[in-house]
């Protein structure tokens, strides 16, 4: 069997395949080859290469390169590629060679190149690296600035929350004459209400109105007595209610005072003591009317 080693339609040289009578321990079996030939024989046939056929292979791929290397003009890189009736995958470089009605599948593989002179394909690769530079630097801006976009996003969104928190520990009061009135959340059971106290630091305990007392549901206090500013001593009741809160900080079971209270009507309902307020620390803004809670 004849094999032409054929690229862009020259033949460079021919081999001599025909399986020797008397097989030895060097004969190389490498199964089953079809070549796209001039062979009628279109079945897989069983090939034996001798070491010596192998070396003249070599030789002839070596000049093919060689070849291919120095005249690059006479080699295409477009080149054929089809399935034949028996279902093997088969490539040619001449299309006069693919046989037109046994074959089943055909593809046409080009390369970018075709037809270009040397200037023409060094312009071309120039112009690409200076696409994909153009596309680096694009994307590197791009990058940036969406990093920057999320740097500042991520930034106002931490300032904003650090503002309502800050706003959380503010707790708006009304300052008249020296006297911070504050609003107090009382709750008792499941009655709660909002007052207006007075910020007494003076006063040990928080009391608060018989009238207080009684919107809280307050009935059951432990009777007992107090000194008021004047000196004299008026009768209280004692309780402990479920909590009282300004802004957001919260005492849980307190022990309040309840006095009657007698005279004319007074702008705050209650003191708001020192058993309330030791618990935390805070600050007075006469400016801007606010208690400023530490966290």
């Amino acid at each position: 069997m004849i094999i032409q080693t054929i690229f862009a339609g020259k033949t460079f040289s021919n081999l001599d395949m025909t399986p020797p009578k008397r097989y030895n321990s060097q004969a190389l079996n490498v199964g089953f080859v079809e070549f796209d030939t001039d062979s009628k024989q279109k079945a897989a046939t069983p090939m034996y290469v001798t070491i010596q056929a192998a070396k003249r292979m070599a030789l002839v791929l070596s000049m093919f390169f060689f070849v291919t290397t120095l005249f690059p003009t006479l080699t295409y890189s477009e080149f054929y590629e089809y399935t034949d009736e028996h279902g093997v995958k088969c490539f040619t470089d001449d299309q006069g060679r693919i046989p037109e009605k046994k074959v089943k599948k055909l593809r046409v593989h080009k390369e970018r190149f075709d037809g270009l002179s040397d200037e023409e394909k060094e312009a071309l690769l120039k112009a690409e690296k200076d696409d994909i530079a153009q596309m680096r630097v694009k994307q590197e801006e791009d990058m940036k600035q969406r990093a920057d976009k999320q740097k500042k996003e991520d930034d106002d969104k931490a300032e904003q929350e650090k503002l309502k928190k800050l706003e959380s520990l503010k707790t708006p009061v009304s300052i008249t004459d020296n006297q911070i009135l504050v609003p107090v959340t009382l709750t008792n059971g499941d009655k709660t209400v909002t007052a207006i106290m007075l910020l007494d630091t003076g006063a040990n305990v928080t009391n608060i109105s018989d009238n207080l007392a009684q919107q809280l549901n307050i009935t059951d206090g432990k009777p007992s007595a107090a000194r008021v500013a004047n000196g004299s001593i008026v009768k209280t009741s004692q309780a402990i209610i479920k909590s009282m809160s300004v802004g957001p900080k919260t005492v849980k079971s307190p022990l309040i005072t309840v006095m009657k209270h007698n005279g004319p009507k007074l702008r705050f309902q209650g003191l708001l003591g020192q058993d309330f307020l030791k618990h935390f620390q805070y600050t007075i803004d006469h400016k801007t009317s606010h208690i400023i809670w530490k966290e």
